[in-house]
């Protein structure tokens, strides 16, 4: 039960997600990130991050990257391998790239 996040373009007035909407996926399949998420204590300090569940979805929108960079940071200092170092940084370089970019959205994708 990964969590993959997926950086994509809004779909504003479409239905239908296309190839080129999605921008970047950052995959979980080893479930490296979601186990790291669940370890994310419940203390309020951690907003973003303790919506994200292995069983459903979470969007963070443009105004939100700021604080989920700052929870990422956070994040990383409780993981404790290389993985899960490399997939924070993966989501890390996605989320700047949102602030950078502007008018993204990052998808993070339950089972």
């Amino acid at each position: 039960m990964g969590v993959d996040v997926q950086l994509r373009r809004p779909l504003r007035h479409r239905q239908q997600l296309t190839a080129n909407d999605i921008v970047v996926t950052v995959s979980d399949s080893r479930n490296v990130f979601v186990n790291l998420v669940m370890r994310v204590p419940a203390d309020g300090n951690m907003p973003i991050l303790s919506r994200i569940k292995p069983w459903s979805d979470a969007v963070v929108y443009d105004g939100e990257f700021e604080l989920l960079l700052g929870e990422l940071d956070a994040l990383r200092r409780l993981a404790i391998s290389e993985d899960e170092l490399g997939i924070v940084g993966e989501i890390e370089t996605a989320a700047e790239r949102c602030v950078r970019d502007g008018g993204l959205e990052l998808h993070f994708l339950g089972d």
